[in-house]
């Protein structure tokens, strides 16, 4: 799983993002799929502000919330992995 740790995740250009009352609305402009993200999944998006490994993604994370390693980073892996089957984040 080397490749996949090290790959870069960056926000797909196809997606709109706008932020109402403390939530933020991601659009696929492509789709239409539309996003309302949690606090950590927001906290995610933000971190994709540039590319960014999972190891930085997992690490800005845990500085953000109170959760341990492991945890942090198999939700985030599976919450990346459906936000690129979604087609709103890219990995390269």
């Amino acid at each position: 799983m080397a490749d996949h740790d090290n790959a870069l995740y960056a926000r797909a250009t196809e997606v709109l993002e706008t932020e109402v009352e403390g939530v933020t609305l991601l659009m696929h402009v492509e789709n239409w799929n539309y996003f309302e993200l949690n606090a950590v999944s927001s906290a995610i998006w933000a971190l994709l502000e540039s590319p960014k490994s999972l190891d930085a993604i997992v690490s800005g994370l845990e500085r953000q919330f109170d959760i341990d390693h492991e945890t942090c980073m198999g939700d985030t892996r599976g919450f990346l992995d459906d936000l690129i089957a979604e087609g709103v984040i890219t990995r390269g």
